[in-house]
C-alpha cells in the first residue's frame, strides 16, 4: 500500500505545479470521465500491488505480455495504427532471451536498411517464388 500511496502523492504534487498554467474549465461529462479514469487506474495499480504481494514476479511476468496484445488492439481500434517490424527498438529486442545489446542493435540496423530495398528483392530474399520482377 505504501507504493500505491507514494504514487498518488507524487502524481498530485507534480501535476499541481502545472495546473494553474494549463487549466481549462471542464463539463460535467469531463469530470465523470476523469473520475472514472482515476478510479480504474487506481484499481489497476491496487490489483498489481496485491498480485506482487501474493505471487512471485516470475509467475506474474507472463501476464505482462498479455498487455502487449491489448495495447496493440487498442492502438488499432482507436488510432487505426497496427505495429509492424519497423516499430521494434533495440531495447525491446535486447529484453528477449539470448539477445544481447549488440545483436539487438545489429538487427535493428538490418531492419532499417530493409526499408530502402524494393519489395520484390525482399520477397526474393526470403526465398518466395512470386514471378515479380525480372
Amino acid at each position: 500500500m505504501t507504493t500505491f500511496l507514494y504514487t498518488a502523492i507524487v502524481g498530485i504534487v507534480l501535476l499541481s505545479v502545472a495546473t494553474p498554467v494549463v487549466w481549462q474549465p471542464m463539463s460535467g461529462f469531463d469530470w465523470l470521465v476523469m473520475i472514472g479514469v482515476g478510479f480504474l487506474g487506481g484499481a489497476g495499480h491496487y490489483c498489481i500491488i496485491q498480485a506482487m504481494r501474493r505471487a512471485q514476479a516470475s509467475v506474474l511476468a507472463p501476464f505482462g505480455f498479455i498487455q502487449l496484445i491489448w495495447v496493440t488492439l487498442a492502438g488499432y481500434v482507436v488510432f487505426g495504427d497496427f505495429p509492424d517490424i519497423y516499430t521494434l527498438t533495440a531495447e525491446q529486442l535486447a529484453a528477449l532471451d539470448r539477445m544481447g545489446e549488440k545483436s539487438a542493435a545489429n538487427l535493428v540496423s538490418a531492419i532499417d536498411a530493409s526499408k530502402a530495398r524494393p519489395l520484390p528483392a525482399v520477397i526474393s530474399g526470403l526465398g518466395v517464388a512470386t514471378g515479380l520482377g525480372g
